[in-house]
């Protein structure tokens, strides 16, 4: 039960959790991970009771999104991979290793049995699968969501589901450093594509500049070369004639 003092001008909102107060500098108190509660006005001595239950409604809705943006990655991943004589390969990631790694661990781990109870004995320990939860591969190679399966296994075992989800090294927190490790700034997998696709296109504009100034070069050298060829048949032209001349031949360079 919680007890709220007045309102007080320029002093920390207080409210009593159980007996115990707790202070805040604005009407915002977080209780719990996840919890916030927002004070709208204040009443001495005032009780009322908090109720916190599960949303299975809106969980379900976020786990079916979570699952249907899988599917649009596998989805990519499965064009980028159909090629044939005639596909534009410059324009696809076929054979990438990066979409090879996403794909392979995110099938891996909806077979994986999670440890859904990690803080008890081993002969105690319960594992579970996604498929448990209405999460499964069809022939198709999309994933399928039985989102009433799902919710009755929310209300049987929630503790059990939430674990599954969550707890160190079970799907999320491994799809989340996948995930990171794809994404990192500088370090990750697609900057690091990205830096070297980047310098590759670098290293192809430099020798094209290179090639271009040996063009340039060979270019300016070749008209010298002509323009001297141009003057040795003036000069010869002009001795031709100058000979033809002095010994009364016709010109036979005219």
């Amino acid at each position: 039960r919680f007890h709220v003092d007045d309102e007080r001008s320029a002093q920390n909102a207080i409210i009593k959790f159980n007996g115990f107060e707790i202070m805040s500098p604005a009407n915002r108190f977080e209780l719990l991970p996840g919890v916030t509660l927002d004070l709208k006005q204040a009443k001495e001595d005032y009780e009322f009771t908090l109720v916190i239950s599960e949303d299975i409604a809106k969980i379900t809705a976020k786990v079916k999104a979570l699952v249907d943006s899988i599917n649009g990655v596998l989805d990519f991943i499965n064009k980028q991979n159909q090629i044939d004589q005639n596909t534009d390969t410059s324009s696809t990631l076929a054979g990438d290793t990066s979409l090879f790694t996403v794909e392979s661990r995110v099938r891996t781990w909806i077979f994986t049995q999670f440890n859904v109870n990690g803080g008890m004995d081993e002969e105690d320990e319960v594992w579970m699968r996604l498929s448990d939860l209405g999460i499964q591969f069809e022939k198709t190679g999309q994933l399928s969501f039985k989102e009433e399966k799902f919710k009755k296994m929310m209300e049987d075992n929630f503790e059990y589901v939430s674990e599954l989800f969550t707890a160190k090294d079970n799907f999320i927190p491994n799809l989340k450093t996948l995930t990171e490790s794809l994404m990192r700034p500088e370090t990750g997998i697609v900057s690091s594509r990205d830096k070297g696709i980047r310098d590759r296109i670098k290293r192809m504009d430099s020798d094209i500049a290179h090639r271009e100034a040996n063009l340039q070069r060979r270019e300016q050298a070749l008209k010298r070369q002509f323009a001297s060829l141009e003057q040795s048949m003036s000069a010869m032209q002009g001795q031709q004639q100058y000979l033809s001349q002095a010994m009364g031949a016709p010109n036979l360079m005219g």
